[in-house]
């Protein structure tokens, strides 16, 4: 009996060794895949919304002026060029009375890094047919664009950052950043003027 089993037991072995490596085979390794966010806050004075103008100025509006424009928030491969590069991801919508917003893409991205960029299109019509283009319409005078200073906030390797792109960058983990409308309190004090082209969001010129 015992000269069957062991036979027996090696075949089993054998077939079960042999149906697990075949399986793993077959099954492709699915790379971990995360979501990115971006998070926007206006902030009030006194019933006022002052944002920072590329000449280091501040642009008065007020809630009225904003609330139910169209926005735009799009998600690219690192180094996106306006016009030349489609989104990964993009949305639309209008400004409500909360003067915030906030939105996370599905988790289909690989680690690494990517751009992003928000608009308010504060005088412009937009249509359906400019919501279904591959390209959303130009930011123009007076809209509000996100933006950041590249050289603070880029590593020596990384790709390219447009002019009003963001840079969020995966490890290994959901990723994602806030911007708000900043100017200094004291337009004298260097890094207070810095910060406030950093994480904005900025009246296009």
């Amino acid at each position: 009996m015992t000269k069957l089993l062991l036979p027996l037991s090696a075949i089993a072995l054998s077939t079960a060794c042999s149906s697990t490596t075949k399986n793993d085979s077959a099954t492709p390794v699915q790379e971990d895949l995360y979501s990115l966010s971006l998070d926007v806050q206006i902030e009030t004075t006194e019933d006022e919304l002052l944002f920072i103008t590329p000449t280091a100025t501040s642009y008065s509006l007020t809630p009225q002026d904003l609330i139910g424009k169209p926005w735009y928030v799009g998600f690219f491969e690192a180094g996106a060029y306006t016009g030349v590069d489609q989104a990964i991801v993009e949305d639309w919508g209008t400004v409500d009375e909360t003067l915030a917003f906030s939105y996370s893409t599905p988790a289909q991205f690989e680690s690494g890094p990517y751009d992003a960029i928000f608009i308010i299109f504060v005088n412009d019509d937009i249509t359906e047919e400019d919501k279904a283009g591959d390209y959303p319409p130009l930011a123009t005078t007076g809209d509000l664009s996100s933006f950041t200073l590249a050289d603070q906030v880029l590593s020596e390797d990384d790709p390219e950052l447009s002019v009003a792109y963001l840079r969020i960058t995966i490890d290994d983990a959901d990723a994602g950043m806030s911007i708000r409308n900043k100017t200094p309190s004291d337009w004298f004090d260097a890094d207070q003027l810095l910060d406030a082209f950093i994480d904005t969001l900025m009246v296009v010129p």
